[in-house]
């Protein structure tokens, strides 16, 4: 291959890596980031125009509700002194307000400079830190999204050491106890007691097994004790120093009515901007064949802008299509109610529809459907499976909705452990072993009966 045409390839290669990278922050973007995104690329693209639109924010219905997101899992009520803490809620949410604050994406993305870092790698970085959920996990697998993205484990592994690093530490975890072992990590505690702990007898610290932890390590009583304080003093949810500063203004992207027994599904109108070319500077860029350099930059705003309303476009398609199967899928929730919840996994909607789970999952996060059972994520109607509960199929949100109501009435001095909630689940009728009552606890934010005890 010519010097000519290697450049022209790797110049084609850069414009498709941009173009993908674009489509997947426009897909999992919010109602409300993508007005952003869009509102940037009015300002710096000459291409670009926004078409006049009679809908506004004032339009929006006032009774759209706010869905709550207060922690569950018994963190509030622990810390390292063993000291009560009112339970609060960490968000408020207005739609007349939106405070400029900080995210947890922002702060991260604010970090990346500090890496020496190839241009692919650092766009793989950002790929991983808009992955990320409210506590600092990830949501899908980072292996994954990298090789979505080209990228090998290898260059995976390097973005995931750098994220490790960053303020604050714990973010870029698989779960929570990948997020303690990050954090003692961070504080060169990675070889002690409290890490071996974590690493070597997570069941055991779990089910309160003292004695099996002190024989497993052959160490005493005060050890163990100290091992465990400084478990406790790690932060279980590192995001939400950031998270809980937000005010988020949380507006529908789709509503679903039912009319004569018949689901009518529609995009909301002017929950995204419509954006078009400008007129006059296509017309320039037409007649510029004798000025390379401006007919360079039209042709370069004009590819930008092509790519920017084709993932919209597909965006609004992906939505509108996920919706559609899903009154489907889960007709009993829109015609009876939450507690007609099924157990949905993504693939299923994604073979329905045609398209990769991958694109489910970013599809449906912080995207919001109106019904008349009120607004709910398009995310929370997916769960991995359900379990058999006398004869009847019940989604992983009830179970887990089960489980912290069990918590809720616990003695906090005496946690239940997971083989107790086992227990007690059967006697209600559901009949799951301790590992996945362990697996429903972690799905739910639910601390393990070590980390929920009290003094």
């Amino acid at each position: 291959m010519s010097k000519l045409g290697f450049q022209a390839e790797m110049s084609r290669q850069m414009v498709a890596g941009q173009a993908m990278q674009m489509g997947v922050e426009i897909m999992q973007a919010s109602s409300m980031e993508l007005e952003q995104i869009v509102q940037n690329a009015l300002l710096e693209n000459p291409m670009l125009e926004e078409m006049n639109q009679s809908v506004s924010h004032d339009d929006f219905p006032d009774e759209w509700s706010s869905p709550s997101d207060v922690r569950d899992d018994g963190w509030s009520e622990f810390s390292s002194h063993g000291d009560v803490l009112a339970r609060q809620n960490a968000h408020q949410f207005t739609l007349d307000s939106i405070t400029e604050h900080q995210t947890l994406a922002d702060h991260l993305s604010a970090q990346i400079g500090e890496f020496s870092l190839s241009a692919p790698h650092k766009h793989l970085l950002h790929l991983l830190i808009d992955s990320l959920d409210q506590r600092g996990y990830f949501q899908e697998d980072p292996y994954l999204l990298a090789h979505e993205w080209g990228m090998d484990d290898e260059d995976t592994q390097i973005c995931l050491d750098c994220l490790h690093q960053m303020d604050p530490s714990g973010v870029g975890a698989k779960n929570l106890q990948d997020s303690l072992l990050i954090q003692l990590e961070t504080k060169n505690l990675g070889s002690s007691l409290a890490a071996k702990i974590l690493r070597e007898a997570w069941d055991d610290l779990s089910a309160l097994k003292y004695q099996s932890m002190m024989k497993t390590f052959e160490i005493d009583e005060d050890a163990l004790q100290k091992a465990l304080e400084t478990i406790r003093a790690l932060n279980p949810n590192p995001g939400s120093m950031f998270d809980t500063k937000v005010l988020r203004s949380i507006r529908p992207d789709v509503i679903v009515e039912e009319i004569n027994g018949e689901f009518d599904v529609q995009l909301v109108e002017g929950a995204v901007p419509h954006i078009k070319f400008n007129d006059d500077y296509c017309e320039m860029m037409s007649e510029s064949a004798d000025k390379p350099d401006l007919r360079k930059y039209l042709k370069d705003a004009y590819q930008s802008g092509q790519s920017l309303i084709k993932a919209i476009e597909l965006r609004q398609s992906t939505i509108l299509g996920m919706t559609i199967a899903l009154t489907e899928l889960q007709a009993d929730y829109f015609k009876y109610g939450p507690q007609h919840l099924k157990p949905l996994t993504m693939d299923i909607v994604a073979e329905k529809i045609g398209v990769h789970n991958s694109t489910i999952s970013r599809a449906s996060r912080d995207k919001y459907v109106k019904s008349k059972w009120g607004l709910k994520e398009l995310r929370s109607f997916f769960s991995a499976g359900g379990i058999q509960s006398e004869g009847a199929e019940m989604s992983q949100d009830t179970i887990v909705t089960m489980l912290k109501s069990i918590i809720q009435s616990e003695d906090g001095r005496k946690p239940y452990s997971d083989a107790k909630l086992s227990e007690i689940l059967k006697e209600k009728g559901v009949d799951i072993a301790r590992r996945t009552v362990a697996k429903y606890r972690e799905m739910g934010k639910i601390l393990p009966a070590s980390m929920r005890k009290r003094l």
